[in-house]
């Protein structure tokens, strides 16, 4: 039996929200997260759409790790200019 589609994001009112097209996922790739979403009773959209929102809020590191942080701009008035305006 197909789960429910999930409601888990909804958009607000009046925002007609964005669809966004995968393409090109490898088949082994495609074929295990839709096996394992089925196994443990998740949609394959709360799932992404939950990642996305971890992605953003920082609690999960981008596809290359975490990014660089960049010294302050006020760090570079001690150091004669580097990384601040001179």
């Amino acid at each position: 039996m197909p789960r429910a589609y999930s409601r888990a994001f909804r958009r607000p009112a009046g925002d007609a929200g964005r669809r966004y097209s995968l393409d090109a996922i490898p088949s082994a790739l495609w074929a295990a997260a839709t096996a394992r979403a089925a196994r443990d009773g998740v949609s394959l959209r709360a799932l992404l759409l939950g990642l996305v929102s971890a992605w953003l809020a920082g609690r999960i590191p981008g596809p290359h790790g975490p990014r660089p942080r960049r010294a302050p701009r006020v760090l570079g008035t001690f150091l004669g200019g580097v990384g601040g305006r001179k």
